[in-house]
């Protein structure tokens, strides 16, 4: 089920991507499809907690939103490699 289209202060958009970069991310790095829900509400937190940085003169809001959940996924990813 994941988290919800109407996530509070996320847009469509931004949930769509969520759920697809948490879809990719459970099908690798030792992920298992069980761990899909956490990681996207993972991912939703994080960029909440970016979106306030935004600065629509630097880039599209998509582009702001794929790279905070890219770099996100790196930590991530780097964090259990280790």
């Amino acid at each position: 089920m994941g988290i919800p289209q109407n996530y509070p202060g996320l847009t469509k958009d931004m949930v769509n991507t969520i759920k697809h970069k948490a879809y990719l991310l459970s099908r690798s790095h030792g992920y298992l499809s069980d761990d899909r829900d956490d990681i996207e509400q993972d991912l939703a937190l994080h960029l909440l907690g970016a979106l306030p940085s935004y600065e629509a003169d630097r880039g599209t809001v998509a582009t702001f939103v794929n790279r905070v959940l890219d770099h996100w996924i790196q930590m991530t990813t780097k964090k259990r490699r280790s």
